[in-house]
């Protein structure tokens, strides 16, 4: 029976010895904390639709062309636009041509059955100053129709979110910048940093069964708050309309942060951050500059 082969952690996590061996400025001596964290980058395609209703009195012939009905659900990322009519009741004689039942007064020639033009009157195209009434068609009667409008907008989203505690610190002001421009977004990220289930749903045990909850990391490197950013940042993009097509996917971006001990006489600490590029090098960031390897 052949062995199951040790699964290999992915690139792009950082570790001490990596930065240390890469040359990176580190301090001398061993850092007082080393905590793992990941940025998280969420890319999101939807659809959003949204309705809106109007009531209008017309003969019902003039709405035979629409359907009715829900409009088709989208397969596609693309704008649509659609009207279906819901109802129709109804109501008797048009308002609009009740002293002329069917007829209205030409607009054109305004009633007089011709035009003047060079000179001379000519005839108008109406009959004798007066056309078929576009609001019954001529009909005499007309309806109260409920037509329902809708719009599908496609929205795009391409975030990265770090935990928020992180650039709180001075020495982190501008980390978020700093991934992002190494994360470069406008490429998709490795596929080997996919994050396929953050739930953090596991399966329960043998005994008990059921699930449980496990907070999720991405090989040992915690997200923080950064899945409850991308939620919020999700909701806001779908709000006001119903999203009924939807692509998302995860990604982590692991970051190193080492905590070395103050050397100055205000005792204030080195607070660094490594992590790598989108092309595989490692990068330090600390005192909101980004620093690659040294060349000497």
């Amino acid at each position: 029976m052949r062995e199951r082969p040790i699964e290999q952690p992915p690139a792009f996590l950082p570790t001490l010895d990596q930065a240390r061996s890469q040359g990176l400025p580190l301090p001398d001596g061993e850092p007082t904390a080393k905590e793992q964290w990941s940025a998280l980058i969420v890319l999101t395609n939807i659809v959003r639709r949204r309705s809106w209703k109007e009531e209008i009195y017309r003969h019902a012939d003039s709405v035979a062309h629409l359907p009715r009905g829900n409009p088709p659900v989208p397969t596609a990322f693309v704008g649509a636009s659609f009207a279906v009519v819901e109802g129709i009741t109804d109501t008797g004689v048009c308002n609009e041509c009740s002293h002329t039942p069917g007829r209205r007064k030409c607009r054109v020639c305004n009633g007089r059955g011709y035009v003047f033009i060079d000179g001379r009157n000519i005839n108008c195209s109406c009959n004798g100053g007066s056309v078929p009434c576009p609001t019954c068609q001529g009909q005499k009667f007309t309806s109260r129709i409920q037509i329902r409008y809708y719009e599908d907008e496609p929205k795009f989203m391409r975030e990265l979110y770090v935990p928020s505690h992180l650039p709180c610190h001075a020495p982190l002001f501008g980390l978020e910048t700093a991934v992002e421009g190494a994360a470069n977004l406008s490429y998709d990220p490795p596929e080997e940093l996919r994050c396929h289930d953050l739930t953090g749903r596991a399966p329960g045990s043998a005994y008990r069964g059921g699930e449980r909850y496990v907070r999720p990391t991405f090989h040992g490197f915690d997200y923080g708050d950064t899945i409850e950013k991308a939620i919020e940042g999700m909701r806001a993009l779908g709000a006001g309309g119903r999203v009924l097509l939807h692509d998302t996917r995860a990604y982590a971006w692991p970051l190193l942060r080492l905590q070395f001990a103050s050397d100055g006489p205000r005792g204030v600490g080195r607070d660094l951050i490594v992590y790598f590029d989108r092309l595989g090098t490692l990068r330090l960031f600390s005192n909101a500059t980004e620093r690659l390897p040294s060349l000497s």
